[in-house]
């Protein structure tokens, strides 16, 4: 069952209840970002992101919370960008943001890494390649 997407693009990227406090998109003030929301998101492979662009990484339990709680080490979050189905489990999404803080491609995936490689195939076709100016 695939999880019905909260955010398409265009879209503002909402604030996203971290359990540092919220996080806003002015984060990544005029970058592309990409953000991975998933219970394996260290393996995202964020290294591989573009020279200029900005990434977050949220590592979110499994377990779901009601939509209203506060922070939940990402949770809410994922909730918020479309990455919970049923019983509770969070389906690894990626989320490139352009540098004016609204969504630009969302992808869901088996894991981090395959949702994050789509959205930077993504982003990198978006970019100029080095040298480029």
């Amino acid at each position: 069952m695939a999880a019905a997407w909260l955010l398409r693009p265009g879209d503002p990227l909402p604030p996203l209840c971290l359990q540092s406090g919220p996080w806003t998109a002015d984060a990544f003030a005029g970058h592309w970002g990409l953000i991975v929301v998933a219970q394996d998101a260290a393996a995202a492979g964020l290294a591989a992101i573009p020279a200029g662009a900005r990434a977050l990484a949220i590592a979110s339990p499994g377990s779901a919370v009601p939509m209203d709680a506060l922070a939940d080490h990402g949770t809410v979050s994922a909730q918020r960008l479309g990455a919970l189905v049923a019983q509770g489990r969070v389906v690894p999404v990626a989320v490139v943001i352009d540098p004016g803080g609204t969504v630009a491609f969302a992808a869901q995936g088996s894991s981090a890494e395959s949702a994050a490689r789509q959205a930077l195939c993504w982003l990198q076709s978006r970019l100029p390649s080095p040298g480029q100016a």
